[in-house]
């Protein structure tokens, strides 16, 4: 018998063009176990990754030391994404408010899951943001 969590992994390997909607239907689960679990799937793989490149480092020899390029102007932040299109579409980045505002870390997350939930994470990005909100209550109380 195999678990949620492993059929969603199996699914998505057989259809990877599938949306996270899809994949749910065929596994009878919701989208944000899907999304749970390829979150996951995506940190596993990463720490993976991290340790590969470090034995990697310790077998190659000492290169010379490459000359990086200046940081990207603060523009080109804005104009690309990393995991996926949810903010594109918005008049104001999440992140441009918070930084205008000097929010804190607390509430930055709350308008970064409320500002999200329904191109993201649905009901789930809800639940996350009033955690944070009971966070913030708690340590101002």
């Amino acid at each position: 018998m195999t678990s949620m969590a492993q059929r969603i992994r199996e699914t998505v390997q057989e259809h990877p063009d599938w949306t996270p909607k899809q994949v749910a239907a065929e596994c009878g689960t919701t989208r944000n176990r899907v999304y749970q679990v390829m979150h996951y799937v995506k940190k596993a793989g990463e720490r993976k990754m991290l340790k590969l490149k470090r034995k990697m480092a310790v077998l190659q020899p000492v290169q010379a030391e490459v000359k990086r390029p200046e940081p990207a102007a603060e523009a080109d932040a804005n104009a690309r994404q990393v995991g996926g299109a949810h903010y594109k579409g918005k008049a104001i980045q999440p992140w441009d408010f918070i930084a205008s505002n000097k929010l804190g870390y607390l509430e930055g997350n709350i308008i970064k899951y409320v500002s999200r939930w329904q191109d993201k994470g649905g009901i789930e990005d809800l639940r996350k943001a009033r955690h944070y909100l009971d966070k913030l209550i708690e340590v101002n109380l």
